[in-house]
């Protein structure tokens, strides 16, 4: 399938700081217009120090222990006001992160990734139906309540995936360069999109120091 997503140029900065301002606004931005967004980091270190920057600007970090930890974002998402909440996918949660990652594509959704987490699941626009299935459903429901609330959940997912689509698809914003032996352009931006490839409109922007 083509590929429609827009790679744009490095910014560089002089110190870390403005490096952090200049992230913090382009996900404010996205999130203010319900684009989902997907934030690289190097290191669990840097994802919660970035997660601690968002705090104080009041955003709310999504806490996955709970059943229905994703309710805020799709009360938003179905009237398309920003719920300022996000994730932290970095590796030291693995029993979430396939539900995390499965639905950094719901509108409004703030995803902020280590390059080693999440490995293995698809990001969909709109979200993730098995898993929102698997999540929301009681495994003592009946089949004919089962496939009842599979129906609503797969025309809500659809809904949502237009409204992604119309903010203009996921926004992978690389918060520095991931060098490698095998690639010089190893960010976690790209990283990410090779799970997105028939996401419409996708932006790969990576940020360096």
């Amino acid at each position: 399938m083509p590929v429609d997503r827009l790679d744009e140029d490095d910014e560089v900065y002089r110190t870390n700081d403005e490096k952090l301002r200049a992230v913090v606004r382009e996900i404010e931005e996205a999130n203010a217009k319900m684009q989902p967004m997907l934030v690289g980091t190097t290191s669990i270190e840097k994802s919660e120090h970035l997660a601690e920057v968002l705090e104080r600007r009041g955003y709310k970090k999504i806490d996955f222990t709970g059943a229905n930890a994703m309710t805020a974002l799709y009360a938003a998402a179905r009237v398309g006001k920003p719920s300022k909440n996000f994730a932290v996918l970095n590796a030291r949660h693995h029993e979430q992160e396939a539900f995390i990652v499965a639905e950094a594509g719901v509108p409004g959704a703030i995803t902020i990734a280590t390059n080693m987490a999440g490995r293995g699941t698809d990001i969909q626009l709109g979200g993730n139906v098995e898993m929102r299935v698997k999540q929301e459903l009681d495994p003592t429901v009946t089949q004919e309540e089962r496939d009842a609330k599979e129906t609503a959940i797969r025309a809500e997912v659809e809904v949502f995936k237009q409204k992604a689509i119309e903010a203009g698809g996921l926004y992978i914003m690389g918060t520095e360069r991931h060098e490698s032996r095998r690639s010089t352009t190893n960010c976690a931006a790209a990283r990410a999109a090779r799970a997105t490839l028939a996401a419409p409109s996708s932006i790969c922007r990576c940020r360096t120091t």
